[in-house]
């Protein structure tokens, strides 16, 4: 019974992260498009591609400039490039994620979504998939407010409170820990690529902890539900 409720959770999440083909070409124009932004992050990431390229020519090199430089807008436009291999860039996943890293780590909403998205499909990591989705509302979506309490309701239902209790803390750790990078590379502005760092520590850098199922033992109802959710499971792919 156990196995078809966490399908259940998995079945709720899916088709909200209904993404486009990775796989396929993309213009720099249509990234304002690929992610459910609100009026003000469009305009924001038009007005900066006008700043970026005056001449209407589109270069990577001024992109990746600026996101060294600490603009999340350009991180998370070097990640789509890379994702969609457009912008003169071939594909590359993996520099995708990196940018999308570093954008996350200073807020920037559609590179949180990306995050959770990761987590919630290809790693099939529903826990951390929900941190991030309350980072994202956190960072100003609150139309995936109702899908939340939907999930976490259902979750602790599933395997006690204490596991969503457990969720949130993180959660804030993880929104506290935003703020103070953020300060951090505004403090370093004038330093030479003073988010390079990002790189490697970031956001994410913690996680592998909280990937781990013996992390989240402690928290379940019991052991039998705890074995069940990590072990019996289809649908988790840790």
């Amino acid at each position: 019974m156990i196995n078809r409720m966490i399908y259940i959770l998995f079945a709720f999440l899916l088709p909200v992260l209904a993404y486009p083909n990775v796989e396929k070409q993309r213009s720099t124009n249509s990234i304002i498009e690929e992610f459910p932004l609100t009026e003000s992050e469009k305009a924001d990431i038009t007005k900066f591609l006008k700043q970026s390229n005056p001449s209407g020519n589109f270069d990577l090199n001024v992109i990746l400039k600026s996101a060294y430089e600490g603009n999340p807008i350009a991180m998370y436009i070097a990640g789509q490039c890379s994702l969609g291999g457009s912008g003169g860039t071939t594909i590359n996943k993996d520099a995708a994620k990196l940018f999308f890293k570093m954008a996350a780590s200073l807020g920037y909403p559609p590179a949180l979504y990306e995050i959770f998205q990761l987590y919630a499909t290809e790693k099939r990591d529903p826990i951390l998939a929900l941190i991030y989705l309350n980072l994202v509302i956190s960072q100003g979506h609150k139309e995936y407010r109702e899908l939340y309490y939907q999930q976490t309701e259902f979750l602790a239902k599933l395997v006690g409170p204490k596991v969503v209790q457990e969720i949130e803390r993180i959660a804030l750790e993880k929104a506290i820990k935003i703020s103070k990078i953020q300060q951090s590379i505004d403090e370093r502005k004038n330093e030479y690529k003073p988010a390079i760092n990002l790189m490697s520590d970031n956001l994410l850098s913690n996680d592998i902890t909280y990937s781990s199922e013996n992390y989240w033992k402690p928290f379940f109802e019991s052991e039998q539900k705890w074995k069940s959710f990590f072990h019996d499971s289809p649908q988790s792919g840790r």
